[in-house]
């Protein structure tokens, strides 16, 4: 016997992943009889994802673009055939950022399949997971996360900087996985986790609720931190040093105000948050600048204002040089003091 089409309101609430048990087990039925349904369906969710991720730059009202799209597809009576590159093009060249799919065989979902989210040097990028868990991406990070989440937990990889607030799901912990031998697994909380896999220093600071981090890896052993709100834990990669410590003056996400906050803040990290905002490279040629501390408040969109203060405030050397690997390269030096006469 034919299997049933679910109707577009169930099929587009197993997209939303908040289908009733009957209705996943309906749609799920219904793409186990045919290929083609599960094609169908992954085609529906490439373009509810594309359109989401629109909805939250511009602000239009996604759900109802959507239906639209869909209803003028049923009006064809046939099987879908969006061209997944050309939606992918359009939507990357309206919001400045850039969604990939793998594990596709074909049109249709393998076991691994995810989706990986990126941000650029221009644009920091708001997302809402297919769980509701909402993610702020900051300037040059990626997230991967899967098209359809483990029975157990909600696993995803994260290269740079992102704010979370996480969905609520007792049964299924929010997992945040990194390079650095760093592993945030909450159940509903906001926290903010900066690890770039190429960087030495990862960080997680905690708003609300708690998190249990773990860091290392089963050769080295794993060493377990809960923190409580206004907790950060800084980790240094290469010494293996892990410092946990509260200050409530600082919300860990200033970021997300184009902000920087610097309060004593050695120089070596003041340059690492630069480069990594910034997407630049900074070549200290006096190692005696090591030793400054900056203090200041700073718009973080405008990286000549804050080298200018440097050069006022503390007798800093800039010099731009030409760009190395696709990066701009900024030689930093202790300016030379006139002699006396």
């Amino acid at each position: 016997m034919k299997q049933t089409e679910p109707s577009e309101d169930m099929l587009l609430e197993y997209i939303r992943g908040n289908a009733p048990h009957e209705v996943r087990a309906e749609v799920e039925a219904w793409m186990g009889a045919d290929p083609e349904n599960e094609a169908m369906l992954l085609d529906m969710a490439r373009v509810y994802y594309m359109l989401r991720r629109a909805e939250r730059i511009r602000r239009r009202n996604v759900t109802s673009a959507y239906e639209n799209v869909m209803r003028s597809v049923r009006r064809k009576q046939q099987t879908i055939r969006f061209s997944w590159r050309k939606v992918a093009v359009a939507a990357v060249v309206l919001v400045a950022v850039n969604i990939g799919i793998w594990g596709l065989v074909g049109d249709r979902v393998s076991a691994g399949a995810y989706i990986t989210l990126n941000s650029n040097a221009e644009k920091k990028v708001e997302y809402t997971l297919p769980d509701g868990t909402s993610v702020f991406l900051n300037r040059n990070s990626s997230l991967r996360f899967p098209v359809k989440y483990a029975k157990d937990s909600r696993c995803v990889k994260l290269d740079g900087e992102a704010y979370f607030e996480v969905a609520h799901d007792p049964d299924k912990p929010f997992v945040v996985m990194t390079d650095n031998d760093l592993q945030i697994r909450v159940l509903g909380t906001k926290f903010n986790v900066e690890a770039y896999a190429a960087d030495s220093i990862a960080q997680v600071f905690l708003l609300e609720g708690r998190v249990s981090v773990d860091i290392g890896d089963n050769s080295s052993g794993v060493r377990n931190y809960l923190m409580t709100p206004s907790e950060e834990l800084r980790y240094n990669v290469s010494s293996g040093q892990i410092a946990l410590r509260e200050d409530p003056f600082v919300s860990g996400i200033e970021w997300m105000d184009n902000t920087f906050v610097f309060r004593d803040t050695p120089f070596p990290e003041v340059i690492r948050r630069l480069s990594h905002n910034f997407g630049v490279e900074f070549v200290v040629q006096d190692a005696g600048l090591n030793d400054y501390t900056f203090t200041g408040t700073f718009d973080n969109r405008d990286l000549s204002l804050i080298l200018e203060y440097m050069q006022i405030s503390s007798g800093i050397d800039v010099r731009y040089e030409s760009a190395v690997a696709g990066k701009q390269c900024i030689i930093l030096n202790q300016k030379k003091r006139m002699p006396k006469t």
